[in-house]
């Protein structure tokens, strides 16, 4: 017979430990139920059970699915570093023939078998069998989640998290596709090599299954990303995003529409957590709004799961040639008497970002591809942001490079919500916020008239400047802007232009 007796006179070396899991009750058998405090050496005994159930607990799972060329991997790369988690490596890290493959090239013939001159099975010989395609896939899912599972710290580093009735250690684990979406990465591939239907393919998987008495493991939280529309519309979606990099094989095609066909029927038997619809044209800073709403259900409201970029309304980047007046214009912006009075406006430069960046990584952050230093950028701007919560508009200077601008714009940038007014009014759309952060905005000034200014300062113009941005694709910046503004004329005028874009963002 066991009794249960909750112990509130714990020697004071336990307060961390209570601080951690808060929730844990102790049972005892029935000697142990007695008013007097236990002695030193059961006292002892105890703690030492306590350590042991935490360190069993395992951390909090959340997995992110969906088709190709969804974003996956993109909104798991703009998830706030301030949130609990570690991102975990996608399975061929975990199993080292998959590994192997990817470095030799193989892996699209193992995965698919040989193809033909027009994109056909040439053969099933020179693919993967079922059984081992599945063993080989489910031993590297089930690797992957056991790292991803591991321990909760029992040194007070840890919080606890509720979900679903169960306890979990966080910080947690983030993983880019969930051991189900490989469950359906199966089914596709054997009703792709065998001609058979989803359903077929399903029971086949099953036996496979059977015969190595074996199951897909889960995550804790399945997040599963589709998009809006009919079945062939999201397909088509998929392989025209495919497409922008890679020639679409008729095998491919066939595979993605088996593929959509299982995570559907997935949906439909309730095997994710979440499910998110991401519509055609729908910002990343959207979509990760959604995401950042699903985690809040499921998780709990709290600092664990703040937006990214929660509190900023507005980040105007100025881009253009040498001399046109980027750092007079931000400037202007933050002194600002309209911003001033609604937050607080903040300048900073993007080679200060860029560095911070590089000091947390490490490393030369100008080695980096353009788009991975945007993504850092991103999440300094972040930090920054969070640091300084009171601050609703922060400029950036300058923007130098094409590449750099175009991914930033994709990331977190929307366009200018509503029609521009000639009064410094609000968007009717309100909920533009969480759509779009960015505002790029380009001044186009006459080469006359940046010499002229810059001689006036008593300087001298450098054109080799200019010939350095261009070859940055600095001056086709203007391309994609926001906002182009015309700064050949009044600076009040461009100013007025300048402040008008960023109260449209609710400032």
């Amino acid at each position: 017979m066991v009794g249960e007796r909750v112990i509130w006179d714990l020697p004071r070396r336990w307060s961390p430990v209570i601080r951690v899991f808060p929730v844990i009750r102790l049972h005892f058998p029935v000697p142990f139920l007695r008013s007097t405090p236990p002695s030193n050496s059961t006292a002892t005994s105890i703690s030492a059970s306590i350590l042991t159930i935490m360190t069993d607990i395992a951390r909090l799972t959340i997995s992110l699915s969906g088709p190709d060329n969804i974003g996956k991997t993109t909104l798991l790369s703009l998830f706030p570093r301030t949130w609990p988690l570690e991102h975990v490596g996608g399975i061929p890290l975990f199993d080292p023939v998959m590994h192997a493959m990817i470095t030799e090239g193989s892996l699209g013939t193992w995965w698919f078998g040989p193809l033909d001159i027009d994109g056909q099975l040439a053969s099933l010989s020179g693919g993967a069998s079922d059984d081992e395609f599945v063993q080989t896939i489910l031993q590297a899912c089930t690797a992957r989640l056991e790292v991803a599972q591991g321990p909760g710290h029992a040194d007070g580093r840890s919080k606890s998290i509720v979900v679903g009735g169960q306890t979990f250690s966080l910080p947690g684990s983030v993983l880019d596709r969930s051991s189900v979406m490989f469950e359906a990465v199966c089914v596709a591939r054997i009703a792709l090599r065998n001609s058979i239907t989803v359903s077929e393919a399903e029971q086949r998987l099953s036996v496979i299954l059977a015969s190595k008495s074996a199951s897909f493991p889960t995550e804790t939280i399945r997040l599963l990303l589709r998009r809006a529309g009919t079945f062939e519309d999201a397909v088509e979606w998929c392989l025209k995003e495919e497409e922008r990099s890679t020639p679409v094989t008729q095998v491919y095609r066939q595979y993605q529409l088996l593929l959509h066909e299982a995570l559907e029927r997935q949906v439909a038997a309730g095997r994710y957590t979440f499910v998110i619809t991401r519509k055609k044209g729908e910002t990343f800073m959207e979509t990760l709004g959604k995401l950042t709403e699903a985690l809040q259900r499921l998780c709990g409201v709290g600092n664990s799961w703040t937006p990214l970029l929660q509190n900023l309304r507005c980040c105007p980047a100025f881009g253009g040639l040498s001399e046109c007046g980027k750092s007079t214009v931000a400037t202007t912006t933050v002194s600002s008497a309209f911003f001033s009075s609604n937050g607080g406006a903040f300048r900073l430069k993007i080679g200060y970002l860029l560095e911070l960046a590089g000091a947390r990584l490490g490393r030369h952050i100008y080695d980096l591809p353009e788009d991975k230093q945007a993504l850092e950028l991103v999440h300094e701007l972040d930090r920054f942001s969070r640091a300084h919560r009171w601050l609703k508009v922060i400029t950036l200077e300058s923007l130098h490079s094409y590449e750099l601008t175009r991914r930033l714009r994709e990331l977190i940038g929307n366009g200018v919500p509503g029609e521009l007014s000639n009064t410094l009014d609000k968007p009717t759309n309100s909920s533009h916020s969480s759509a779009s952060k960015l505002l790029v905005v380009y001044l186009d000034t006459p080469l006359e008239l940046r010499c002229s200014r810059t001689e006036a300062q008593g300087g001298r113009f450098d054109a080799s400047k200019d010939e350095v941005k261009r070859s940055r694709g600095a001056d086709r910046i203007r391309d994609i802007a926001d906002l182009v503004v015309d700064n050949g004329g009044e600076f009040s005028d461009t100013c007025e232009e300048v402040n008008r874009a960023v109260a449209r963002f609710g400032v």
